[in-house]
């Protein structure tokens, strides 16, 4: 598994709607992205954060890590979640579920054992567990 920062992910039909529609050149960039890749496949989880609690910039970040997805749906496993982690300083109401393709954490999250090691964790699982 391979830790990829600030690197441009290919472009996708979410990039080419920005290109065409306001000539915005920029690759989508998230933070990191981790590539997991074996002889079969390679998977994408895609980390970003946000330093800031305003819900309006978290809400637009929700919308930017949907469009990710949708840019490169074979970068991501149909049923292996979460696909993307925000991490942001406003504090969680609840604890992030595991199955949501896009989920938030907050800093309190990154301790050794918290909920970014949990996701990880499960995320990795679902990669190395046998098919059905």
């Amino acid at each position: 598994m391979a830790g990829i920062r600030n690197q441009p992910a290919e472009r996708g039909a979410y990039t080419l709607a920005l290109l065409h529609a306001y000539d915005a050149r920029a690759h989508l960039r998230p933070d990191l992205r981790l590539v997991f890749e074996d002889d079969r496949r390679k998977f994408e989880l895609l980390l970003d954060a946000k330093l800031s609690s305003d819900l309006g910039y978290l809400r637009a970040a929700y919308l930017k890590m949907h469009g990710y997805l949708a840019d490169r749906p074979h970068a991501f496993g149909n049923d292996v979640h979460p696909k993307a982690i925000i991490l942001a300083e406003r504090r969680l109401a609840r604890p992030p579920r595991p199955t949501d393709p896009v989920v938030y954490l907050d800093p309190t999250s990154c301790r050794e054992s918290g909920a970014l090691d949990t996701l990880i964790i499960h995320w990795l699982a679902q990669l190395l567990s046998p098919a059905p």
